[in-house]
């Protein structure tokens, strides 16, 4: 048998197309799971570290971020959010649950002095619950202030298309 090789022409799709496929491809993937490998504290620490970094990027690009300015990248970004906050923060939610269960069993078998890194700084799971609640305000923030803005782009656009009728 001989195989051919066929070239097939394809636009670029906008960011709305992108994201809707993405968002519909991870919903149809299994549940891969989250998993948490803590042996040590320092283990414990290292990966407490990276979600709270995480979580504080996330927090900061969703209140510093200039907001898009059309009504397709306002619409786009709002459907971003949603993919992000139904996949990727339940999963960070899941993480800070399994890092929990890691600290308490830390927390029997070591002495206090020895989680003193943890608490230091603010590592602990609540500290983390914190962290993952805060991030969550920003994202609900922001969205509201992408929808406020794509109701008033929409509302522009319907007065702009009156005018000419006047």
């Amino acid at each position: 048998k001989q195989w051919y090789q066929r070239r097939v022409a394809i636009t670029a799709g906008d960011e709305k197309s992108i994201m809707t496929y993405i968002a519909a491809l991870t919903a149809k993937l299994p549940d891969l799971g989250v998993h948490v490998d803590v042996a040590t504290i320092d283990d414990y620490a290292t990966h407490a570290r990276a979600v709270k970094q995480f979580l504080g990027d996330k927090k900061n690009s969703w209140d510093t971020d200039p907001l898009p300015v059309t009504v397709e990248t306002i619409q786009a970004e709002i459907d971003a959010l949603r993919a992000f906050g139904a996949n990727q923060m339940p999963d960070k939610h899941k993480e800070i649950d399994l890092l929990a269960k890691a600290y308490k069993e830390l927390e029997a078998k070591t002495d206090s002095d020895q989680l003193k890194i943890i608490t230091d700084e603010a590592l602990t799971p609540k500290d983390l619950s914190e962290s993952f609640n805060i991030a969550l305000n920003a994202k609900k923030g922001r969205e509201q202030r992408l929808l406020n803005l794509l109701k008033k782009e929409k509302s522009t656009d319907c007065d702009s298309a009156l005018i000419p009728l006047l």
